[in-house]
């Protein structure tokens, strides 16, 4: 879209406004979401790298990880799970909840999220939230 549309600097920053860093996704974020929602916190507390290199081997062997063609209901559902995790770890980052988590909030957030898709996985409607 910044190459296409941002021919000029004005262009470019009023992109750049619309879309903020806030709400980009990375590899290594579609990795954490989808491994965590695999139910394997173990290998997203790894860390960003080791889980992106571990998540690119599981879609060689699982081509059900990521659709070839990403879809709507496919990118909602990705949607929903960075929200629930991201929501869980605001949780975790409050200042009454820093006394009994002084760290490690990214790691119980990955926790949290795979119990949620365990205990009930399909029965979330990720169009809803």
């Amino acid at each position: 879209m910044l190459l296409r549309e941002g021919t000029t600097k004005a262009k470019r920053d009023s992109i750049q406004k619309q879309i903020p860093p806030k709400r980009r996704l990375t590899k290594n974020d579609v990795a954490r979401y989808v491994e965590a929602w695999r139910r394997v916190p173990w290998q997203v507390s790894l860390g960003g790298e080791k889980n992106f290199v571990q998540f690119m081997t599981a879609l060689d062997q699982n081509t059900d990880l990521v659709p070839t063609l990403i879809d709507a209901a496919w990118y909602r559902a990705l949607i929903g799970k960075a929200i629930i995790f991201l929501t869980v770890q605001d949780m975790i980052k409050t200042k009454s909840a820093k006394t009994t988590f002084p760290q490690g909030y990214a790691n119980i957030s990955t926790y949290v999220l795979s119990v949620v898709s365990e205990r009930l996985g399909d029965a979330i409607d990720f169009e809803e939230i």
